[in-house]
């Protein structure tokens, strides 16, 4: 387990939360 791939799930995890916010701002 290499420190690439923690930061790569680490930034998945981030975009995943950040979409998951603005698609919980604005309501369809």
């Amino acid at each position: 387990m290499g420190a690439t791939a923690i930061a790569r799930q680490l930034g998945i995890g981030r975009a995943s939360v950040y979409r998951a916010l603005e698609n919980y701002e604005q309501p369809a």
